[in-house]
């Protein structure tokens, strides 16, 4: 590959990471959903402790026992979503290697036909 070539593959490379047509599916939220969860658990906590003290207890370990399961099911899906992120870029890198390779074949083979 002469270096007219590699420079024009780099060049299309950054265009193709910064492509806009492949979406990005990461939702973004302007709720600052850590501190609504606070202050839901806390309005939950409050009400619990405006219950009769023998139903108390049983109440706050179910509250407990949830916002466990939602904080695992939280980190799983933050997982997933960070998996799904490195498999597009993944994508991206694997679609400018096939269109670079399928220009390379194409040049070589109208070298060998002008030979």
């Amino acid at each position: 590959m002469s270096h007219l070539t590699t420079s024009h593959t780099h060049i299309e490379l950054a265009e193709v990471l910064n492509d806009s047509s492949m979406p990005d599916r990461e939702t973004t939220q302007s709720v600052d959903y850590a501190t609504s969860e606070a202050d839901a658990y806390g309005e939950f906590f409050r009400l619990i402790g405006n219950l009769p003290t023998e139903y108390q207890l049983d109440f706050y370990k179910t509250l407990e026992k949830m916002i466990s399961d939602m904080e695992r099911r939280r980190r799983v899906i933050e997982a997933v979503q960070e998996s799904l992120a490195q498999m597009r870029m993944d994508l991206k890198y694997l679609v400018f290697d096939l269109e670079a390779t399928r220009r390379e074949r194409d040049e070589y083979r109208s070298q060998l036909l002008w030979e």
